[in-house]
C-alpha cells in the first residue's frame, strides 16, 4: 500500500512489484516450506485396515441410519401397500 501511494504521488507508472516486496514474499515462502517439511515431524501412516479386518463385504456397506420406510414409493405406485398398516394411511 505504501509503495502504491508513493507511485501515485510521484506520478510514476506502476509496472512491476517493488524489489523489497518480492524478496519478502520469496523469503517467507522458503521459510514456510522449510517449516512444513522439517520442523513438523515425521508423518505416520493411517491404517484403516485394522478397523476393516473383522468386517465382511455385507457389513461394510450396511448403513442402518439410512433405512427409510416412509418414502415416496407409495405415492408413485398405486399397488404399494407395505407401509399402509404401519402408518395408518
Amino acid at each position: 500500500m505504501r509503495d502504491r501511494r508513493f507511485i501515485r504521488i510521484t506520478e510514476q507508472e506502476y509496472s512491476t512489484l517493488p524489489t523489497d516486496v518480492f524478496v519478502q514474499c520469496l523469503v517467507s515462502l522458503i521459510v514456510t516450506m522449510y517449516g512444513v517439511v522439517h520442523i513438523v515431524g515425521d508423518f505416520r501412516e493411517i491404517r484403516a485396515n485394522i478397523q476393516l479386518e473383522n468386517k465382511t463385504w455385507e457389513t461394510a456397506g450396511n448403513r442402518p441410519s439410512f433405512y427409510i420406510f416412509s418414502h415416496r414409493g407409495r405415492n408413485l405406485s398405486p399397488n404399494y401397500s407395505a407401509c399402509d398398516g404401519a402408518y395408518g394411511n
